[in-house]
């Protein structure tokens, strides 16, 4: 970022109470929350609510001035929910579905099974709006809307199965399959011995990659063994021989991790565990 320390950087602290391992060492690992100070809507004002339809109108009153205030501690979701929306909100809303901005809006909804949508003609693009009723089904287990997938009941759905019960789905269906919708942000302690760049390489290289990935699933998963290289869509912007020039292959190679870990000044103990300076 422009105002960092060296003009292109900035530092962020992560305090331990954010973080799954409370332990100083090592890698930290949390949502992306850790950047929601920067960036996230929820946190200071989210633009896909209904600004002037309360209770959202409170909400983003009291969002626009912690974000003027620069309030280190924001509202989560959670705290917004607990002080402005209570049973006669969530009430209110079954009978009066708040207004929206996008092609779609509440038309009914239907006790505990799910939500009718219709083309909300405000939408900006509504003469395109390619279908007279969406409805969302609500399903407390996921073998629920597998059988329902299996019955062709529906027209959609987004589940998780193996090779074998998607073969057994009706062939009208189509089997897409996608990254994952979300990810993890990693927060590095460099006092510890993974802010040595050659520890981080050899942990790299030390990874049986398609092991992991094969356990986790023996077709939907693919090993990244090229960092940057293997990103959705980076045909795109970047071309193979690029990546083979500028990028590195971190399949499995234990010498090379032996080697780099000696280079960081590492030795194995008795007890074959690395160790440095007595640590």
């Amino acid at each position: 970022m422009p105002d960092g320390p060296d003009g292109k950087t900035y530092e962020l602290y992560t305090p331990p109470g954010w973080n799954d391992v409370a332990d100083d060492e090592g890698f930290f690992m949390n949502t992306a929350y850790t950047y929601g100070w920067f960036s996230d809507p929820w946190a200071r004002l989210s633009v896909f609510w209904p600004a002037h339809y309360e209770p959202f109108e409170s909400i983003a009153e009291q969002a626009i001035d912690s974000w003027d205030d620069l309030d280190p501690d924001p509202y989560t979701m959670t705290e917004y929910g607990t002080e402005y929306i209570g049973e006669a909100e969530l009430e209110r809303s079954r009978e009066e579905p708040p207004p929206t901005s996008g092609a779609w809006q509440i038309n009914e909804i239907v006790g505990t099974e799910g939500v009718s949508l219709t083309p909300n003609e405000h939408y900006r693009h509504a003469d395109r709006i390619n279908f007279d009723e969406i409805f969302l089904e609500w399903s407390e287990e996921e073998v629920r809307t597998v059988a329902n997938l299996h019955a062709g009941h529906m027209d959609y759905a987004s589940v998780e199965v193996d090779p074998g019960t998607a073969e057994e789905f009706p062939d009208a269906y189509e089997e897409r399959v996608t990254p994952t919708g979300h990810g993890l942000v990693i927060s590095l302690n460099h006092n510890s011995p993974f802010g040595d760049v050659r520890v981080r390489r050899a942990l790299a290289y030390a990874i049986d990659t398609p092991d992991i990935a094969q356990n986790v699933h023996a077709t939907l998963y693919e090993p990244i063994t090229v960092p940057g290289g293997e990103m959705w869509q980076i045909g795109q912007v970047l071309d193979e021989n690029w990546i083979e020039e500028n990028l590195e292959d971190y399949s499995q190679d234990l010498d090379r991790a032996t080697e780099l870990m000696q280079e960081a000044g590492f030795e194995r103990n008795e007890d074959d565990v690395w160790e440095r300076e007595g640590k």
